[in-house]
Order: structure tokens, then C-alpha cells, then sequence
């Protein structure tokens, strides 16, 4: 959210590598098959041995941009 900030031509971006805490998480926005307004943010992180990846659409609306829905795998 803080990539895409507060414009709302910030919609895809590929691929952003970011450490965190003896780890390291993979970030981007797409904009495939999601309306103008709309855009899926995939990240994978990967911490203590595990990986999760989250997908999160997000919307923007009123100068910013908001999460609608949130896809968690369970992690085995």
C-alpha cells in the first residue's frame, strides 16, 4: 500500500525485494482481468524456514486505496 501511496496510476509494478526480520519478502501489483479502479498485490514471504504467499485486491476509492479481500493459504 505505501508503493501505491496515494495515486491511483500507481496500480501494477512488477516484482519489489524487501528484508524483514530474518527474512525476505517478494512483492507486486497486477491489474490482470480487475477494473481500472482495482489491483491484486501478491506477496511471498518467507521466514524461519516457511513460505506463505498472501493475495490481496485492493480498491481505490476517496484518494486512496483500500483492501476488499484477502487470500491466505493455510500454512502446512
Amino acid at each position: 500500500m505505501t508503493k501505491m501511496g496515494g495515486s491511483s496510476s500507481i496500480s501494477s509494478f512488477p516484482n519489489q525485494n524487501a528484508s524483514v526480520m530474518n527474512g525476505s519478502v517478494v512483492y507486486s501489483a497486477s491489474q490482470n482481468g480487475l477494473p481500472l479502479s482495482q489491483s491484486q498485490v501478491t506477496s511471498t514471504g518467507t521466514f524461519s524456514g516457511k513460505t506463505v504467499t498472501i493475495k490481496a485486491v485492493f480498491s481505490y476509492e476517496r484518494n486512496r486505496w483500500r483492501i476488499i479481500r484477502m487470500y491466505v493459504p493455510p500454512v502446512a
